[in-house]
């Protein structure tokens, strides 16, 4: 029973209506004959949750030498085989040459590198760095001074585009700017195309968007640097830590099936995090001993935009949460968990479009709010009084109800539950 006291509240969702503090409690009296409640039980504390790799502090640092990194890939069991099919040895001169090359030594080939993309070259005009500058990597006219460069051509034309406005300060009158350049002597040039493929993908392991979080993450924690970018990802994951949830990488056996664990590191990188923080609090609640899947983002966000910040409603108000509780009771009753929820509710929006729009038509990938809006919808049916959300409920219900398009065991559910 809600016995805390409840401040006045913004209820109505079409009207926008402050409800005070009794009538708040005389609509908890009314929700309190849902047939359905969540049973708030005590936390397991036996739930196995991931190893937290954002949890370290300042100058913790995890370093190794070449020589142990190296180690560890000859004791990979089919390091052997790959060995053994080499017959010959290297050179160390094979390597590729490192030179200081004049600018106007330096040619683009086009049909090798990507035409010039403007706007990326602005971009890196305006966050300019001279630290950061990459080496260009090229081939070598044999026995000439012409580079054609394979990779680093946007890096090379910013500090060119420095040059001609005299940005380099220490460069006399007229003096021709160096630029660094690892480069291989040769006159074919189907080399140089197959290094721009080796050097664009073919060659790299893509960084994965759990490393980019990790990076800017420690830049706060361990180097103390308070940059906007590194300041929001660490608030980010911070959000998650405060409700037991953990960031993790998508293919980490060990990790990514534990209780709390969120592998969908984009849905954490897009979003603010004051919306992180009612997400990761709404699975804490509901779901804190599953996985954090990738529809509650969208789908508690959906509530988080038109309650919390569109009525401007305490995401710890009891009838707010009472609210919750009703919405989320339905999800374990009637589809077992929220990734049921969301492949039922897919299948019902693809014969609802048909049936609304044509069976020959597109359907296109199902909005975030359609979820929320199909359990509001239930909500409807089994008598639920809190304002649900108004647009999202009227867009599945136009022409064609969509909750009508369920399988038939989820209507059955429903039909067990009236």
């Amino acid at each position: 029973m809600v016995t805390v006291a409840i401040s006045n509240l913004v209820l109505d969702t079409g009207v926008s209506r402050i409800i005070d503090g009794q009538a708040a409690l005389s609509l908890i009296k009314k929700m309190k004959k849902f047939p359905l409640t969540w049973n708030h039980g005590p936390v397991d504390l036996s739930i196995i949750r991931p190893v937290n790799e954002f949890d370290r502090k300042k100058g913790q640092f995890k370093e190794r030498t070449l020589m142990e990194l190296a180690d560890i890939v000859r004791k990979h069991q089919t390091y052997p085989a790959i060995m053994a099919r080499k017959k010959k040895k290297f050179n160390t001169t094979d390597r590729r040459k490192f030179a200081w090359v004049p600018m106007s030594q330096i040619f683009i080939d086009e049909d090798i590198q990507r035409e010039l993309d403007v706007e990326h070259a602005l971009r890196i005009l305006n966050e300019f760095d001279p630290r950061r500058i990459s080496v260009i990597y090229a081939t070598k006219d044999v026995g000439k001074d012409i580079y054609r460069a394979t990779d680093g051509q946007h890096n090379s034309v910013v500090q060119v585009v420095f040059w001609a406005a005299n940005y380099w300060g220490d460069l006399a009158e007229g003096e021709e700017l160096m630029l660094p350049v690892m480069y291989i002597e040769t006159n074919d040039r189907s080399f140089g195309r197959d290094d721009f493929n080796w050097n664009n993908g073919k060659g790299k392991k893509p960084v994965e968007d759990f490393i980019m979080l990790r990076t800017n993450v420690f830049k706060y924690r361990l180097d103390g640097k308070r940059d906007p970018e590194s300041k929001k990802a660490h608030e980010q994951v911070k959000a998650f830590e405060n409700n037991n949830c953990t960031p993790v990488r998508k293919k980490d056996k060990t990790n990514s099936g534990l209780a709390g664990a969120a592998s969908h590191i984009a849905g954490i990188t897009e979003r603010n995090p004051d919306i992180l923080d009612f997400i990761a609090a709404m699975h804490n609640r509901y779901w804190t001993d599953s996985t954090l899947p990738a529809v509650e983002y969208g789908l508690y966000e959906t509530f988080y935009k038109e309650y919390i910040v569109g009525q401007h409603i305490d995401m710890n108000d009891p009838t707010f949460l009472l609210y919750m509780d009703q919405l989320n009771a339905i999800i374990k009753s009637v589809f077992g968990t929220t990734h049921n929820l969301e492949s039922r509710s897919e299948e019902a929006f693809d014969e609802w479009y048909r049936k609304k729009w044509g069976q020959h038509v597109k359907v296109p990938s199902t909005p975030d709010n359609i979820k929320a809006a199909v359990v509001c919808r239930i909500y409807q049916k089994l008598g639920g009084v809190y304002p649900v959300l108004e647009d999202a409920v009227i867009s599945i219900t136009d022409t064609y109800d969509l909750t009508d398009f369920l399988s038939k065991e989820v209507k059955k559910r429903i039909n067990d539950i009236k």
